[in-house]
């Protein structure tokens, strides 16, 4: 059974969204996070403004910003003023650890602080901290951008990644951040010891979607509860993942991914011509998946289980 059984599948010509990876660094040590390489690296300037070069040829028109911890690159600022001189949409996630006075001004300038996501996974330190860490310089940042938004429209947007210490607290979380900000982003963690038990799962669906629905249209809240990615463990529903067709991901070491979660390797950048390859290979990959990417075997020499 194919992930679309009954849909038109169609041959697209390049993914919508490219992420790039700009650094593997990063300040904190979430319990729940995919990027485990031990090796740091940046993807250089010039490589980023050839990689940018290909995705326009390539037909891409929106390029997210994220590592690791994109603002720990110090030329990240060069790079943003490069995405925007390319004409792509632009997105940036980021734990708002790192955002002091000088570099929200610069954002500002740029007009980029409402393409911004900042990861929260509660509304005080001992919510947070449980899973992130550093709850105090994040709000800062966040407060920092925030005062130079015209409006909540304007503001960063708020991510958040539902586990077992925050899912009851959900309502709470956004009630506050909601005072600086009309839009969140609720991620489900993958494959994790903070994944939530079925009793939680239960009540995660049958109580809190509900309410958080509610709360949404009563406060004029842009929510997106994003299930998504890959195999949707908070709800007993099917959700066809579209990675490797709408989406293509590059690491910091220009390695070529279908999603920041699945690291199956599809290619090596290594110039003009690189997307297009790894898109090709992807494609042909995904028409015979029966499980999203993350749910399939995936082996050290890169060859799918079926």
């Amino acid at each position: 059974m194919k992930l679309l059984e009954g849909f038109k599948i169609i041959d697209l010509i390049a993914p919508f969204l490219l992420v790039t990876e700009i650094t593997n660094k990063c300040n904190l040590r979430c319990q729940y996070c995919y990027n485990r390489n031990h090796v740091m690296k940046d993807i250089d300037l010039k490589d980023f403004k050839l990689i940018l070069k290909d995705a326009k040829q390539e037909g891409i028109f929106d390029i997210s910003l994220s590592g690791g911890e994109p603002f720990i690159n110090k030329q990240i600022l060069d790079y943003i003023s490069y995405t925007q001189e390319m004409e792509f949409d632009i997105s940036i996630v980021t734990n708002g650890t790192l955002l002091s006075n000088e570099i929200a001004k610069e954002l500002a300038n740029l007009n980029i602080i409402n393409d911004i996501q900042i990861s929260f996974d509660g509304h005080t330190p001992d919510i947070h901290n449980k899973s992130r860490g550093d709850f105090h310089n994040a709000l800062n940042g966040f407060f920092r951008l925030c005062e130079r938004s015209e409006n909540k429209e304007n503001s960063p947007s708020v991510g958040i990644v539902i586990n077992k210490f925050n899912y009851y607290h959900l309502i709470d979380i956004i009630l506050f951040f909601s005072n600086y900000t009309n839009r969140f982003h609720l991620m489900n963690v993958m494959n994790s010891d903070l994944s939530l038990a079925d009793r939680e799962k239960n009540e995660f669906l049958t109580n809190i979607i509900p309410e958080l629905i509610l709360l949404a249209k009563g406060k004029n809240i842009k929510l997106s509860i994003d299930m998504n990615r890959c195999s949707n463990e908070l709800l007993d529903i099917r959700i066809n993942c579209l990675a490797g067709l709408t989406v293509l991901v590059i690491s910091a070491n220009l390695e070529i991914y279908p999603c920041d979660i699945a690291r199956f390797k599809l290619g090596d950048w290594k110039g003009i011509g690189s997307l297009s390859r790894a898109f090709q290979k992807s494609k042909a990959i995904w028409n015979n998946l029966t499980h999203p990417w993350c749910e399939v075997g995936i082996h050290n020499d890169n060859k799918l289980s079926r």
